[in-house]
């Protein structure tokens, strides 16, 4: 009796198991997922609300410059129309425009504006228009599309000082002793014309900054090392700085903070 009960409560708890495992992943096929993504158009509605021209491309733009198109869409209903919900595929494509009602045989224009900034090559993004017409699927789609040239290739890389861009403009060493030899990077890239050789000034014994590569070539990228080993063991944490050589900008603008934490 009791074998059988334990055998029932381990089956409960692998049935649970796979409960739970079915649970946390769906498998889709490629037609489920693309109708996901790119929903089909409603056949009840078709032709219905239709766009002078379905797909807009402007060419090719750079990463930081802001483009607003504009779509004119026809009602060749017998009936008015209204615009109940307006999806962009991307939250790159901001929709100007609200909902609207479009009376028989009337157009309206829909405007949008695309922001590229940190994205780069071609690119193809919808707007799906669904409408009183058919709530369940789409009446319209408008694409826009083109291709973004992209000017700061170091946009990865936040903080600038100088021709320099950096991941980051301070750094925390952690469990500092005199018997190891503490070490964080930085990823760095130099964004200007000429190379660049770094070095560092510090008040604090046993921490040095180095580059690898120790030149680093102009549009290239690398990392600066900081490493710390006190000559004797440390008796309190250390809030401190480097003043960064090589560069042409500021004393102030060429610190990184660095925390030496016991």
């Amino acid at each position: 009796m009791l074998r059988a009960l334990r055998y029932i409560a381990s089956a409960a708890l692998l049935l649970v198991v796979a409960t739970d495992a079915a649970l946390a992943q769906t498998i889709l096929s490629r037609s489920a997922l693309d109708s996901l993504v790119r929903p089909a158009l409603s056949d009840r509605a078709e032709g219905t609300i239709r766009a002078d021209s379905r797909t807009i491309d402007v060419g090719t733009i750079s990463d930081s410059e802001l483009v607003v198109v504009e779509f004119t869409l026809r009602n060749n209903h017998d009936e008015p129309a209204t615009l109940t919900e307006l999806r962009a595929s991307c939250s790159c494509l901001h929709i100007l425009s609200s909902q609207a009602t479009i009376a028989a045989g009337g157009s309206y224009v829909l405007s949008a504006e695309f922001n590229p900034r940190g994205r780069s090559g071609v690119f193809s993004y919808d707007i799906n228009i669904y409408t009183s017409l058919d709530s369940a699927s789409p009446t319209e789609r408008l694409t826009l599309k083109g291709e973004i040239e992209r000017t700061d290739p170091f946009t990865h890389l936040p903080y600038a000082i100088g021709a320099l861009r950096l991941s980051r403009t301070s750094v925390t060493l952690e469990d500092v002793t005199a018997t190891a030899t503490r070490r964080e990077r930085i990823a760095v890239a130099n964004n200007g014309t000429t190379p660049v050789r770094i070095s560092a000034r510090t008040t604090v014994e046993g921490l040095r900054l180095r580059c690898e590569p120790e030149e680093l070539a102009a549009g290239s990228e690398g990392d600066i090392v900081i490493e710390y080993r006190p000559t004797k063991e440390p008796t309190t944490d250390i809030e401190t700085m480097v003043i960064l050589d090589g560069v042409e900008a500021s004393a102030a603008a060429r610190i990184i903070r660095i925390t030496l934490k016991r």
